[in-house]
């Protein structure tokens, strides 16, 4: 009884599962759209703390999706404004970041009948341009780093909707002990093309 239960479990798992994992195949091309969390913090003599600034992000992915994992390029870019917890720190007050991020990442997706939650783990380069809305020099400087997040794709026949909440662990390091952390977090959406 119990090699029946187990082989009639496999059976179904293999027909809900199995097709839709063929579903999707191949290449794809999207755009996405979503918010940008920073709860920045800049470490110079001390270190200052801004307000969490939340801004509207956009960008574009291209990728590959062979049966539950996919490779994936994406960019993206946003900007946002710091302003300083202690409203002390007036030079700090209300300069703006320009950001942007380019890079590569693998998905793992549990193909279930027309949705596939999926993690992500990406590599990829960070971009920060923060402007003087004083006379104080520009700082600007790329860096790479890590994410990780987590998301899900519900498919519509050629086209997919994406939503994805991702963390991204970079520090930019300006020298003479000013380093900025953006604390970055997004959350986006949206939709792929499949060819």
């Amino acid at each position: 009884m119990k090699k029946a239960f187990i082989g009639m479990f496999l059976f179904a798992f293999l027909v809900a599962v199995v097709p839709n994992a063929h579903a999707h195949l191949g290449f794809y091309l999207g755009i996405q759209g979503g918010v940008s969390l920073q709860e920045a913090s800049l470490d110079a003599v001390k270190t200052i703390k801004f307000n969490q600034e939340t801004t509207f992000l956009y960008g574009l992915r291209a990728g590959i999706k062979i049966a539950m994992i996919a490779a994936e390029a994406s960019y993206y870019q946003t900007a946002y404004h710091l302003n300083p917890e202690d409203i002390s720190e007036d030079m700090w007050k209300n300069r703006e970041v320009g950001y942007s991020y380019y890079g590569v990442s693998g998905k793992f997706l549990l193909p279930i009948p027309f949705l596939s939650p999926y993690i992500t783990v990406g590599y990829g380069y960070y971009t920060t341009d923060i402007h003087s809305l004083r006379d104080f020099k520009q700082l600007k400087q790329k860096k790479h780093g890590l994410n990780f997040g987590a998301g899900v794709e519900l498919a519509l026949g050629k086209f997919s909707i994406i939503a994805e909440g991702r963390y991204h662990n970079v520090t930019f390091d300006f020298g003479e002990d000013l380093t900025f952390d953006p604390g970055h977090f997004t959350l986006h959406g949206g939709f792929n093309v499949y060819f």
